[in-house]
């Protein structure tokens, strides 16, 4: 099932790109990452069983790190990952309820890595 996607900010969007994107394939497997992604299934398990793209593990491994270290993904636990709504929503989705949530999760997150450096 292929659903269709509206950029929301295509400057931040596009700057992200230009850091992960080398090759054909790797906008094949970021396509295919934003096809896993529905107004319904907001958090995805991303691995590399399921990828269709024909990559090596270590290369789909390294691409997903990029888009999480550069704010196209967060990744929510093993595996499950959410698509950035300020950059690509879903059709169909609530855009401003996933960007409420992807909020409360950044800052839930940056409580954390407080935590864990003040604890260290």
């Amino acid at each position: 099932m292929k659903e269709d996607f509206n950029i929301v900010y295509q400057e931040q969007f596009f700057k992200v790109l230009k850091k992960v994107v080398k090759s054909n394939k790797q906008v094949k497997v970021i396509n295919w990452i934003a096809n896993q992604f529905t107004y319904k299934q907001t958090e995805v398990n991303l691995s590399y069983k399921n990828c269709t793209v024909n990559i090596s593990k270590p290369h789909f491994m390294k691409i997903l790190r990029t888009l999480v270290k550069n704010g196209y993904l967060m990744k929510v636990s093993r595996g499950i990952y959410r698509i950035n709504p300020f950059m690509y929503v879903p059709y169909k989705a609530d855009v401003f309820k996933l960007q409420e949530e992807w909020s409360e999760l950044e800052e839930q997150n940056k409580i954390k890595d407080f935590k864990k450096k003040l604890y260290k």
